[in-house]
C-alpha cells in the first residue's frame, strides 16, 4: 500500500512539474520570440529599431507585421500580436475587447509626426490650406486650374496609401470631413513608398505619407524619394500667412498643422519581450532613433533655436 502510495505521489509530481513548465513565459523582457504589428507609415523607424533591439539583445527576436492602421489594431485584439504601433488611442468599442478579456491595454507616447502631403516635381504650386485640402476631398476643388488660374486645367488627383490607412484617417478627422462628404476620385496606391512612386509618375497627383518615409534626410532611400518629388507647405486657413513644411521644428512647435502622437499600446500583463521592446523605444537609443529620423521624440527634450534674419 504504501509503495502505491509513493508510485502514486511520483507521478502527481511528473504531471505537475510538466504543467508547471509548459504554462511558463516562453519570453521575458530581452529574449524569445513575439510578433507585434506597426502601422506601415513608421516602417523607415522601427526596421532601424528592430535592427538595433536585436543587436543589443542577441537572444530576443521581435517579428513585425508592417500594417494599415486598422489591420494593426485588430491583430492586437485578436491577440495574434502582442503590441501595436499606431498614432491613436483605442476606440471605445475597441477596449471593449479588453474589458471582456480582463486585460488593461498599456499606452506609452513615444512621439509625434505628421502627414506630409507631396506632388509632383513638375510642379511649383507647393501651398496648400486646410481648407483647400477638404474641398479637395469633398469634391469641390477638382482641378489644378482652381487653385492657381495660371495653371493649365487638369484633373487634381488624391492619393492616399491604402484603405483603413491611418493617413486617410487622419487627415479626414482633423478636417471634420463625414464619410457621405467624401466626393473625389480617391487613389490608393498601396504602400507610402507607392504613393511616392505614383507621384513621382503623375504631375495631376497630390500624395499623403507618413512624414517619416520623407524626414530622414541621411537616408539613401529618403534623398532618392526627394529627388522624384516635392514636400508642400500647409498652412491652417486661408488668411493664414504662416505656410510650413513638415519639419522636425515645426513638428515639435505645432505650427505644422497635421501634426499627431504616436503611441505604443501593449496588451502585456508582464514583464514580456514586448514590455522589453516598449521599454527600448521609449528609452534613450530608442528616442534617438527618433531624433534622427526627424520626428520629435517624446521623452527626450530638444533644442529649437530661431534666428533672427539680419539686414
Amino acid at each position: 500500500m504504501y509503495f502505491i502510495l509513493k508510485i502514486t505521489l511520483f507521478f502527481i509530481s511528473l504531471i505537475f512539474l510538466s504543467c508547471s513548465k509548459n504554462d511558463s513565459p516562453k519570453d521575458n523582457a530581452t529574449s524569445g520570440e513575439i510578433t507585434i504589428s506597426i502601422d506601415e507609415s513608421y516602417k523607415p523607424i522601427f526596421e532601424q529599431m528592430q535592427d538595433m533591439f536585436h543587436y543589443n539583445y542577441k537572444y530576443a527576436k521581435i517579428n513585425i507585421n508592417y500594417l494599415p492602421e486598422q489591420e494593426a489594431v485588430n491583430l492586437l485584439l485578436q491577440d495574434s500580436s502582442r503590441l501595436t504601433v499606431v498614432n491613436r488611442r483605442l476606440s471605445k468599442e475597441e477596449e471593449q475587447v479588453f474589458v471582456q478579456a480582463k486585460i488593461i491595454p498599456r499606452y506609452t507616447k513615444i512621439a509625434t509626426d505628421a502627414v506630409g502631403i507631396i506632388v509632383n516635381n513638375k510642379r511649383t504650386d507647393t501651398l496648400f490650406t486646410l481648407t483647400q485640402i477638404s474641398q479637395m476631398i469633398k469634391g469641390d476643388l477638382n482641378d489644378w486650374k482652381q487653385l492657381n488660374a495660371k495653371l493649365t486645367s487638369s484633373p487634381i488627383v488624391l492619393v492616399f496609401d491604402k484603405s483603413g490607412s491611418s493617413n486617410f484617417r487622419f487627415v479626414v478627422d482633423t478636417l471634420g470631413i463625414k464619410q457621405s462628404e467624401i466626393k473625389s476620385k480617391i487613389f490608393a496606391a498601396g504602400s507610402n513608398a507607392e504613393v511616392i512612386e505614383y507621384v513621382n509618375k503623375n504631375p495631376d497627383a497630390i500624395g499623403f505619407v507618413g512624414v517619416a518615409w520623407i524626414s530622414d534626410l541621411d537616408s539613401p532611400q529618403t534623398q532618392q524619394f526627394h529627388d522624384k518629388i516635392r514636400v508642400a507647405s500647409v498652412a491652417k486657413d486661408t488668411n493664414s500667412e504662416s505656410f510650413t513644411k513638415p519639419y522636425q521644428a515645426f513638428i515639435a512647435l505645432k505650427e505644422y498643422p497635421l501634426c499627431r502622437d504616436i503611441y505604443v499600446i501593449s496588451r502585456e500583463a508582464r514583464m514580456g519581450l514586448g514590455t522589453g521592446f516598449c521599454s527600448f523605444v521609449a528609452g534613450d537609443k530608442g528616442q534617438r532613433i527618433i531624433l534622427k529620423a526627424g520626428l520629435v521624440p517624446a521623452m527626450m527634450p530638444m533644442r529649437i533655436v530661431k534666428l533672427k534674419e539680419t539686414k
